[in-house]
């Protein structure tokens, strides 16, 4: 789950593999998918972030 007041992270499921960091729900808007992939990328140690997020 990704914590941010800007994202509803609460329907993001948030799976890691190897540095890999993917991203499948529900978004309301493109800019929170952009802010939820942006979010995901700043964190140490991920490699790539790969988004299966769907709405916006």
């Amino acid at each position: 789950m990704i914590y941010n007041r800007n994202v509803d992270g609460s329907d993001i499921d948030v799976e890691t593999q190897d540095g890999v960091v993917t991203l499948r729900g529900q978004v309301d808007s493109d800019a929170e998918r952009e802010l939820a992939l942006s979010i995901a990328s700043d964190i140490k140690g991920v490699e790539s972030v790969k988004s299966e997020l769907t709405g916006g």
